[in-house]
């Protein structure tokens, strides 16, 4: 296994991997960019590749004996190939990587922050996600090397390789996605300019905090045209203050149940809430005990904190009632392949879930092309509770209408995020198969900022600046080559009618009771 690691991790050295636009920065026509800041590995020892995009000669090297590289002078773009030793303590630690032109002022130096969990494991999360807040917040498991630090001490500090562990409250005016605000501790306040995880994603958006909640980070100092801020800082903890989320616990699904007690009784939340404030796609929980909801975090992402979807599932009818999830590229990037790994959702109770219904394909409500971003994120939209039945021929397949809406939704995707949920609709009880109530009708209800590219979360919107709208479609076999057309479009207050579900409680200025279908290019 070893041996093709290594041949993986070769093979990925002639690659070149797109910068992301906020992790790397060039000098007029000189480019010296790397794909992250930070990057937390396991305590055994390994490797992996660092792409580094240039144009220009640079130099690469290591703080520290148990991390090296393959070679330390480059040309152009690379791929590094760093290796590193096992870690035999028990306490995390770390080390820098530092990127730097060969020839000053060819482009920005940057550094990346490596840490190695000790053996004991998880060392460098800071301890509970909903712990104690204060600059004390997982200090126990701190990194060697790493510096617990007021703002006010990192505001002083030189410009070097030293990585500086922030404790602070999240200010207004955050540009979503990135992750972009002021931190404000008792000491006084620095610019956060991005917030990733230990792969060096950014995660803003499914960490679910708010203007006044506590967040802890790291990183190095650094500035901006002379400007003290910490850029691509590591997420490592946080503490929910602005309220909102009915489990007392961090709306990024910090808690240890991750939805495990969606089970049994519904997980019921207060009737008409949502059990994460900040999802944005989530339609209220209803006080019906048919209902059992289900919320997945990605396992191999973000350490379980980056969220997937949500799902209603009926006992009665066999059947998912509603998916509801965030749709962004940052999903469907490439970096796995279709698992078909279907399997029972393990936060539903098995005995209730259908796996295929005679005469009927095994439809995705969340597609498995949607959700490429890992193999944890792929396996989980094979779960039953995201599997409805679908006709094949001129509904499911290439060409039919529910494949077609599927194409028009990707086209919607924007920097901002599209939020969805894709739903079934029974107009009548009439047909039945393997258990299941047939769906007469499947809907997506979709909402995204009308520009797509403002920088704004939805919830901090006006209705003005955001667009709703439900596309219904019948279920039946013909509907070949049919597309998306201004006749399945409703309002959101329609459907909602019709369902008797809320969908986006928690975007209060969703504007539902209309559409523009011009808005959506129909």
């Amino acid at each position: 296994m070893k041996r093709l690691g290594l041949m993986i991790a070769l093979m990925a050295m002639m690659m070149v991997a797109g910068c992301d636009e906020q992790s790397g920065s060039g000098s007029g026509s000189h480019t010296l960019n790397v794909p992250f800041s930070s990057k937390t590995i396991e305590a055994e020892s390994g490797s992996f590749v660092l792409n580094v995009e240039s144009n220009i000669e640079w130099v690469i090297t290591s703080s520290a004996e148990w991390l090296t590289t393959n070679r330390n002078d480059f040309s152009g773009s690379a791929g590094v190939l760093c290796t590193y030793k096992a870690n035999t303590s028990a306490k995390s630690r770390s080390a820098k990587l530092n990127i730097t032109p060969k020839t000053a002022g060819e482009g920005s130096s940057h550094s990346i922050m490596v840490i190695q969990n000790g053996t004991e494991g998880g060392g460098d999360n800071g301890g509970d996600n909903g712990g104690q807040g204060g600059n004390d917040s997982g200090n126990d498991d701190v990194p060697e090397g790493v510096v617990v630090a007021t703002v006010a001490e990192y505001l002083v500090a030189p410009e070097d390789n030293t990585i500086y562990q922030l404790t602070g409250t999240i200010g207004g005016g955050i540009v979503d996605y990135y992750g972009n605000f002021d931190l404000t501790d008792s000491t006084g306040s620095v610019y956060i300019y991005g917030v990733v995880d230990e792969s060096g994603d950014y995660i803003w958006d499914s960490l679910g905090l708010e203007a006044g909640d506590e967040i802890t980070l790291r990183g190095t100092r650094q500035s901006y045209k002379g400007t003290p801020e910490m850029i691509n800082a590591l997420y490592i903890s946080s503490v929910k203050n602005s309220g909102g989320n009915d489990d007392g616990g961090n709306d990024d699904g910090g808690n240890d149940d991750g939805g495990d007690d969606d089970g049994g009784d519904g997980g019921l939340v207060t009737d008409g809430g949502t059990r994460y404030a900040g999802w944005a796609e989530l339609p209220a929980e209803e006080n019906n005990s048919d209902y059992y909801y289900a919320y997945h975090m990605i396992p191999d992402k973000g350490n379980g904190k980056v969220r997937n979807f949500a799902v209603c599932y009926s006992e009665e009818l066999g059947c998912p009632v509603w998916v509801a999830s965030p749709m962004h590229s940052y999903y469907t990037a490439k970096n796995t392949s279709r698992s078909d790994a279907y399997a029972p959702d393990p936060d539903i109770p098995s005995s209730i879930q259908v796996h295929k219904r005679d005469g009927y394909t095994r439809g995705h409500l969340l597609g498995s092309s949607d959700r490429l971003v890992s193999a944890g994120a792929n396996r989980q939209a094979f779960y039953y509770s995201n599997i409805a039945p679908q006709l094949s021929s001129g509904f499911n397949t290439g060409g039919g209408v529910w494949n077609n809406l599927e194409s028009y939704c990707d086209g919607q995707l924007c920097s901002d995020t599209l939020y969805m949920v894709n739903g079934c609709y029974w107009e009548n009880y009439n047909k039945k198969s393997s258990g299941t109530v047939i769906p007469t009708h499947y809907y997506k209800v979709l909402l995204r900022t009308k520009k797509g590219n403002t920088g704004k979360w939805v919830v901090n919107c006006s209705e003005s600046e955001l667009k709703c709208v439900v596309f219904m479609v019948e279920h039946n076999s013909s509907q070949h080559k049919v597309e998306p057309h201004r006749g399945m479009m409703m309002s959101v207050a329609e459907l909602e009618r019709m369902t008797g579900h809320t969908f986006f409680p928690n975007v209060k200025n969703a504007p539902k009771d209309s559409y523009n279908p011009s808005d959506w290019g129909l």
